[in-house]
């Protein structure tokens, strides 16, 4: 099992890169690294933004005695988070964990077992109708069959029930997918689009430490908690 992290986004609406942002003195890629070792993943690759490669190579040193790390740049002329896995595609040799960089992590997972005999893995959370829910997204679970379950990307509409939260496994055989997709009607190559293309879909609910920070004040609130 190897791991991917995707660390290029622009964070516009942020202000500035979230994955550089610190929680317990730690920043959210090097949690996310940790993430990866404490489940016995070491192979690692960060797909990032050229320009903050300098500050990613700092961190890869901290971590040359426990972890594998390399780093693949995101085509700028692809915009998504499937166009940064895209960039991937030669470190995609096993079954992989896919993680964002703006997400913390803390727990254990077999990631393996959890896979097997299945194309991908997503991990959800259930929410109660919410603004905040616009965020995320939306799992239309209509069918008995969880296989057939779909990812709708941020849905516009307020919903209770099944949201994606947290990260997804894939079969390395994923890869044939690539070439398949197609924009969104944002202008994205979207990660849920690969999902629906799949034939064997599995969902679990992601019982452990978890949140994403797409505001400011999501990390402020996670901060207070710690006092």
């Amino acid at each position: 099992m190897k791991g991917i992290i995707l660390a290029a986004g622009k964070s516009k609406r942020y202000g500035k890169p979230k994955y550089f942002e610190t929680y317990k003195d730690k920043t959210f890629v090097e949690h996310n690294i940790d993430f990866l070792l404490s489940n016995n993943v070491k192979e690692i690759c960060i797909v990032i933004n050229q320009k903050e490669k300098e500050r990613f190579e700092i961190i890869k040193e901290m971590y040359i005695n426990k972890a594998n790390i390399v780093f693949t740049f995101q085509d700028r002329r692809f915009y998504g988070p499937a166009a940064g896995l895209f960039s991937a595609e030669d470190f995609i040799t096993e079954d992989f964990v896919l993680l964002f960089s703006d997400n913390y992590y803390e727990g254990t997972f077999d990631f393996k077992k959890q896979l097997k005999n299945n194309d991908c893995l997503v991990t959800y959370r259930e929410m109660y109708m919410s603004v905040d829910n616009l965020r995320y997204a939306y799992i239309n679970d209509s069918s008995w069959f969880t296989s057939r379950w779909k990812i709708i990307e941020k849905p516009h509409k307020y919903h209770e029930g099944k949201y994606f939260c947290g990260f997804i496994v894939f079969s390395k055989y994923v890869k044939s997918k690539f070439n398949m997709l197609r924009l969104s009607k944002r202008g994205e190559y979207e990660i849920t689009s690969l999902v629906n293309s799949l034939c064997n879909r599995k969902f679990v609910y992601l019982d452990m430490n978890w949140f994403d920070i797409t505001y400011k004040k999501d990390l402020k609130i996670k901060k207070r908690e710690l006092c």
